[in-house]
Parts: C-alpha cells; structure tokens; sequence
C-alpha cells in the first residue's frame, strides 16, 4: 500500500534516507580525519623531542615539592624512553598524537596507569608536561 509520508520524506522512504545520510556523515568523518592527519593535526613535537635527554625543575605538584633532578627522561628516535625517577630506571615508548601530544606507555606502570596522554610543549631548552587535570612539571634539557 501507498504511504504518503514516506513519499514525502525521498522517494526512497525515511529508512533509505538515514542510510545514505548515516553513510555521507562516515564519509566526511573519515575524510576529515584524513585531511587532519596529513595537516594542521600533524604532531608539532615529531623532530624536535627524538634523541634528547631532560631533567625536571624544582616544582610543586598538588603540595608536594618535587625537587630538581628527581626525574630525568630520555627520548630514544625509535619511540622508546627511559626514565629515572628518583635514581631508579625505568623504561617505556612513545608515540605522536595530534598537535602537542604525546602517548606515554610506561613499563612498569605508575600508580597502576600504563598509558597516558600528555600535552608536551617546548619553548628554548624548556619541556612542559601537562596532563589532563592541567597539572604541568617543567623539564630543562640536559647535554
């Protein structure tokens, strides 16, 4: 039988139509991806942090006062890192993610986190780690 709503709506009925919308809208999602990894959304870090080797500034974080040198962080050009927190080693990798952004993957895990997301910024010989509550530890960079 005829519908006349249907009808009204695309000669395909209103099933079809949120189909090809819903496959457009996929469409553009993955073309703007696309264009965001190949762009503007490149990482701004990829170049400058490969091969270096930092250590932390005196600094308080949520009050509790994090002395100079208490952390050091080397970045290896083949994505992997090690730090030192407090004269004990440890190891991990990285990866690039959008603009300032970074992927740490640490082994061992700290305080249960394996894997975390950080804005890292840089400016002269100065590293910023900012994580996601706003919290920011300034590193100097080290010969």
């Amino acid at each position: 039988m005829y519908r006349s709503d249907t009808a009204k709506t695309t000669p395909f009925g209103k099933g079809m139509w949120k189909m090809i919308v819903g496959r457009r809208a996929i469409h553009v999602l993955v073309a703007a991806g696309l264009f965001c990894l190949v762009s503007a959304c490149s990482s701004q870090n990829r170049g400058k942090i490969e091969g270096t080797k930092w250590t932390n500034l005196a600094a308080d974080v949520h009050n509790n006062p994090v002395p100079r040198d208490l952390i050091q962080i080397e970045f290896f050009p083949d994505g992997k890192l090690r730090y030192v927190i407090d004269q004990k080693e440890h190891g991990g990798s990285y990866s690039f993610g959008t603009r300032h952004y970074v992927f740490f993957r640490l082994d061992p895990p700290v305080e249960m986190i394996s894997g975390y997301w950080e804005e890292v910024l840089l400016a002269d010989r100065r590293l910023t780690l900012k994580d996601a509550s706003g919290t920011a530890l300034v590193f100097e960079r080290l010969e």
